[in-house]
């Protein structure tokens, strides 16, 4: 308690806030996962993934919604690539372009 009587706890921000259940794809459509989750009183909604250090994570694990992401980042910077082309080398553009992958990966 503060002096003024007053409590200073965190809270959640639930619209920052994701909650994701992990399991088998055959089990998960058997959970009841439309009620959320309560946490403190404030409720957070289950999503079907999550971003967590970059990396996707989709609820049965798959990676796949993962490397769709990461195919979309490469594909959206090798496209922007075409339009300083013409001020490159062939070498520095292949280096650039590997870069751009290799950095994603």
């Amino acid at each position: 308690m503060c002096q003024d009587g007053s409590s200073k706890t965190l809270l959640l921000n639930p619209d920052k806030t994701e909650a994701v259940v992990f399991g088998m794809r055959k089990r998960l459509p058997q959970l009841h996962l439309s009620r959320g989750l309560d946490v403190s009183g404030t409720r957070i909604d289950f999503a079907e993934s999550i971003k967590l250090l970059g990396v996707v994570l989709d609820a049965s694990l798959t990676l796949e919604k993962h490397v769709l992401d990461v195919v979309r980042g490469c594909h959206f910077h090798i496209r922007a690539l075409r339009h300083i082309r013409p001020l490159l080398t062939s070498d520095a553009a292949k280096t650039f372009a590997v870069a751009i992958v290799s950095s994603r990966l």
